[in-house]
């Protein structure tokens, strides 16, 4: 049994966000992937969600769906959700392989988000949608939000410390 999860508040700081991802990446990229089966399946207030978000940011990753970035939701569908599962209990229960899981999912999901954002910052993309500056600068901050997190996830995994169990375990 590891450290009590209300003593470990970086821990449940992670776990939030582990937790709040899961339906982000079911409900919302899903869509991208599946449209069809999500717009007669899906609830009207999730499909109109995905519109606003289109609206507000005109993300031209998701109106023009370049087949590597359609790959990079792919692995986060088959890829990253397993990964977030198995991190909800990882840091609910302190486990052992909590750092190099965390660690797993950080350096992946970083990795992808660096061409991503290249595009964002370099590529033609937004002069292809009309993108205004406003909506680019949404657009940014949302796909930024993806690079930060992780990184601050790898840095608390980087400088983890075993837990208790484990260290026994090796002794």
């Amino acid at each position: 049994m590891g450290r009590p999860l209300l003593s470990r508040k970086g821990d449940l700081a992670m776990l939030a966000y582990f937790v709040l991802h899961i339906p982000l990446t079911l409900l919302f990229d899903a869509q991208f992937l599946a449209p069809e089966f999500t717009h007669e399946h899906w609830p009207a207030f999730l499909l109109d969600a995905v519109q606003d978000y289109l609206r507000d940011s005109n993300d031209f990753l998701v109106k023009l769906q370049p087949v590597w970035f359609m790959s990079f939701l792919t692995c986060e569908m088959l890829f990253q959700l397993p990964l977030n599962l198995i991190m909800v209990h990882a840091l609910a229960t302190d486990a052992p392989h909590t750092r190099t899981t965390g660690i797993i999912y950080a350096v992946h999901t970083a990795t992808t988000m660096v061409p991503i954002l290249t595009e964002v910052f370099l590529g033609p993309g937004a002069a292809i949608v009309g993108q205004t500056q406003s909506q680019w600068l949404y657009m940014a901050a949302i796909y930024f939000i993806w690079l930060a997190v992780p990184l601050l996830i790898l840095a608390a995994m980087l400088t983890r410390q075993q837990t208790q169990a484990h260290k026994l375990k090796k002794e």
